[in-house]
């Protein structure tokens, strides 16, 4: 959420020896998400540290190596991270290493899933969808020109429905608000490890986003 607030002094000490009236407008629109992003994951074990974390590093190196020639790719970021796996006794059986990594992408390339093609051990753990910023902020300075407009249209109805010639404004804020990051749409273990990206069916169906601005503010009606 962001607001802007727009005082005057002037016209609140006018109000003080006028009729005042408080009014809000508000304009909302349902905006299509254009971007998802998407988590993936790859979980090794081993009896020695080194080796977890080098057969995780390299599987994931190779995955991060096929999604930075995708033109489509943004935002990408990695991680590995390694720790003991305890058995009777408090003992160190193994060493479970797992390596994650992220990006986001338009929404419209996940039509092409061959693109994405990764290695078989790295399975899809969470995919969400979200407005882009740009979208987001050529949607949020329409519905601002439209609440200011529904603004002044009530203001000036008030001022005639109770016979003043017109009004001035006092303190007036206009605040806007929306879904704004990414929404999940499923977070799930459920694809195995053995189903790559070619394989799977990854929803397409981003939803979308309710981008609301109101502006709320005081007038001074006019004798």
């Amino acid at each position: 959420m962001s607001g802007i607030a727009l005082s005057n002094p002037v016209f609140a000490q006018a109000c003080e020896k006028s009729p005042a009236v408080n009014l809000s407008a508000q304009a909302m629109q349902e905006v299509e998400n254009n971007m998802v992003q998407m988590n993936w994951q790859v979980q090794v074990e081993r009896s020695a540290a080194g080796k977890a974390m080098r057969d995780a590093s390299n599987t994931l190196n190779e995955a991060l190596a096929t999604l930075k020639k995708n033109a489509n790719v943004r935002n990408l970021r990695s991680n590995v991270e390694t720790y003991p796996r305890y058995g009777k006794d408090q003992l160190v059986t193994g060493w479970v290493s797992t390596g994650s990594l992220s990006f986001e992408m338009p929404l419209a390339a996940l039509d092409k899933n061959s693109d994405l093609a990764l290695p078989e051990n790295v399975a899809l753990t969470n995919i969400q969808y979200f407005t882009s910023p740009d979208v987001l902020e050529k949607t949020r300075a329409v519905l601002t020109q439209q609440a200011i407009r529904e603004f002044r249209s009530k203001a000036s109805e008030v001022a005639k429905g109770f016979g003043q010639a017109g009004y001035s404004l006092g303190d007036v804020n206009i605040n806007d608000q929306s879904g704004g990051g990414p929404r999940p749409v499923f977070a799930t273990r459920a694809y195995a490890a053995e189903a790559p990206m070619a394989k799977m069916n990854v929803p397409v169906a981003g939803g979308s986003n309710q981008v609301t601005v109101s502006v709320n503010g005081q007038v001074c009606l006019k004798p």
